[in-house]
């Protein structure tokens, strides 16, 4: 029995779905060795498919997050019922591409996704890691957050330095909640300011100089964004000062 999930809305979407979920099915069935046979598909629609995509999925069941991961991709994700049963995924949140955020959905579960190309619909397959695969998918998330840690200094301070250059906008007087994108270039696109610091031409100043921050470094491909740093007045969390002749 099989069952199909994630934004069907109407026959007609269903019955265009159904061709390519079948086939992805099938070559599920032939590339699984597991003895369960119902498989549960969170399949979505398959209209014009993004490079990348705004990620909300919190920690829940493996099955729901699933669902949700299909929904706003627009990829079947097929597994045996019984793979997902008393599984909770990750929390993936930001723009992410397809493959990297069911990645990190699928970090703590012992699952991997094997990718089908079958009917011209991106499909992927979950399986279940053997021990020696498990210590190696953690010691690459390992990996992983030891760079996305490294880049996360190096905006921080990046962003540091470029408001210490005004006394206006020197850290340590105020608070500010301050959001932002990296593009591929390193550089720091759409800054805002989630609320005001109470003094508005501080508050432009601080969107424009952020506008013309480079970090140096293009963002690791699975860094979730948008960014978001807050800034405290002095005493409130420990930190470095600025230079003397900012303040």
């Amino acid at each position: 029995m099989l069952a199909l999930a994630g934004c069907l809305a109407t026959a007609g979407l269903l019955f265009a779905v159904r061709p390519s979920f079948a086939q992805a099915a099938k070559a599920l069935g032939q590339s699984l060795q597991a003895g369960d046979s119902a498989i549960h598909a969170a399949a979505a629609d398959t209209a014009e498919k993004s490079s990348s995509f705004e990620f909300d999925i919190p920690s829940q069941s493996l099955a729901s997050a699933l669902d949700r991961y299909a929904v706003i991709t627009g990829n079947p994700v097929l597994f045996p019922s019984k793979l997902a049963a008393g599984r909770s995924s990750s929390a993936v949140r930001g723009r992410l591409e397809a493959g990297a955020a069911l990645e990190l959905l699928l970090q703590g579960t012992g699952l991997a996704a094997e990718q089908l190309h079958e009917g011209g619909l991106n499909t992927f397959a979950l399986k279940q890691l053997s021990a020696a695969d498990v210590v190696e998918a953690t010691a690459r998330a390992e990996a992983k957050r030891h760079v996305s840690e490294r880049y996360d200094a190096l905006v921080q301070a990046r962003v540091w330095e470029a408001l210490c250059k005004d006394a206006h906008t020197a850290p340590g007087s105020y608070r500010a909640l301050l959001r932002f994108r990296i593009d591929a270039q390193g550089r720091i696109r759409q800054p805002r300011l989630v609320s005001s610091t109470g003094d508005a031409r501080r508050d432009s100043m601080l969107t424009d100089t952020l506008a013309n921050v480079g970090i140096g470094q293009p963002p690791p491909a699975d860094l979730m964004q948008p960014l978001t740093m807050l800034m405290l007045p002095q005493g409130k969390i420990s930190g470095r000062l600025c230079p003397a002749e900012a303040r």
